[in-house]
């Protein structure tokens, strides 16, 4: 015998919640085997979980949509925060740049050492660190680092750190839309399923096959198993 399986993805629970919808929406005085209550609830709470689905689906689709993007220009941004490091490295073992002018960039003075360029956030704090300190010996009339120049890094520095807050809130809404999908789910289970035990116990007396026909037009699922199928 087949068995009865509640719906176990936001998809499966809008299939559900749609059919009995149309069911009520489609009969002049409402579903005579639905419960008044229950109709209610379905007219209520469909509406709002198909709306709480549709924000998710597209505020991710954005966020995977500006993701390629998001991550070239980091990886840029920290190309050029590490490249220019490391031309100022050389100019220093080079004799043309003393050592201690390092710590104008809050890098050690003691050794060549490259900073943690590995998240988004270390980048964009050496980033501002070493544009502000270049900028402040540029004003100083000191010869400016070239290849890159720091306005150059500063270009590409603008721009992902204007990605990465865009970022960060389309992330921010993702998550907030998926929690409000969250906080519906259990209303949701609980109202399909007490809606399915209404209408399995209005169609109980009829033959199997008909019972199937009959319940499947208000969204009830039933699934064989494995050994059944064969």
């Amino acid at each position: 015998m087949p068995y009865r399986r509640l719906p176990n993805t936001d998809q499966s629970r809008l299939k559900a919640l749609q059919k009995v919808y149309e069911k009520i929406e489609n009969s002049q005085f409402g579903d005579p085997i639905i419960p008044f209550e229950l109709q209610y609830q379905v007219k209520m709470i469909y509406p709002e979980f198909k709306q709480a689905v549709d924000l998710y689906k597209r505020a991710y689709q954005r966020q995977v949509e500006n993701s390629k993007q998001y991550k070239e220009l980091f990886r840029l941004a920290k190309l050029y925060v590490s490249h220019f490091i490391q031309v100022m490295n050389m100019a220093i073992q080079r004799g043309e740049l003393p050592a201690k002018i390092r710590k104008l960039f809050d890098l050690p003075t003691d050794s060549l050492s490259l900073p943690q360029l590995q998240t988004e956030k270390q980048v964009l704090q050496w980033g501002q660190k070493i544009i502000q300190a270049e900028e402040q010996r540029i004003a100083q009339g000191q010869t400016p680092i070239q290849n890159p120049r720091i306005s150059l890094v500063k270009i590409y520095y603008e721009k992902f750190k204007d990605a990465y807050f865009y970022y960060k809130q389309s992330q921010k809404i993702t998550n907030e839309n998926l929690n409000n999908i969250a906080q519906l789910r259990p209303k949701v289970d609980k109202l399909i399923q007490k809606i399915w035990n209404e209408v399995e116990n209005h169609f109980k007396k009829t033959d199997p096959t008909n019972f199937r026909q009959k319940t499947a037009q208000y969204g009830v699922v039933y699934v064989y198993r494995k050994n059944e199928k064969l």
